[in-house]
């Protein structure tokens, strides 16, 4: 695989480790992301440098701020339907102050939006979230829907 790079904002769901192997590597999303001039929303999944200690690779995806612009490179993982692109870091991760070609979608992404329903009521989208959630009562029973962006919606009681 070659290397590409990437541009792109901190995620909100950073600050993971993965084992692999018999070592581990932290996880840092980033969302949105530019590659090759085109401006992507959906998230991108980087997988850092290997460490010995799960700690080790936790605290150093951690270092990933939530709306904070990077440039990196990495190696791309072919893309599958309905898996999450990813990639494995090659270099290091640098922060930026600002990347214009990420602006706007970096702004729509981080507005909290209210969507008033006729059958499920009022649902939230909280910034950065992938979700729409909402309260509301079905049958007597109180229930909390959860639409994601695709369309899936999830009801629990």
């Amino acid at each position: 695989m070659k290397k590409t790079l990437i541009e792109g904002i901190g995620d909100q769901q950073s600050g993971g480790a993965v084992m692999s192997g018999v070592r581990w590597q932290g996880v840092v999303f980033f969302c949105p992301w530019l590659v090759g001039g085109k401006v992507r929303r959906d998230k991108l999944r980087v997988l850092l440098p290997m460490r010995a200690h799960s700690g080790e690779a936790s605290r150093e995806s951690k270092k990933v701020k939530t709306g904070a612009p990077y440039r990196f490179c990495v190696e791309l993982s072919p893309e599958r339907k309905g898996l999450i692109p990813s990639g494995e870091l090659k270099g290091k991760l640098v922060r930026l102050k600002r990347i214009e070609a990420l602006a706007a979608a970096d702004a729509a992404i981080s507005e909290r939006i209210v969507v008033r329903d006729p059958l499920l009521g009022k649902l939230v989208r909280e910034p950065r979230s992938p979700h729409f959630e909402g309260r509301l009562k079905l049958l007597g029973r109180r229930c909390e829907p959860t639409a994601s962006i695709d369309g899936w919606t999830r009801v629990t009681a």
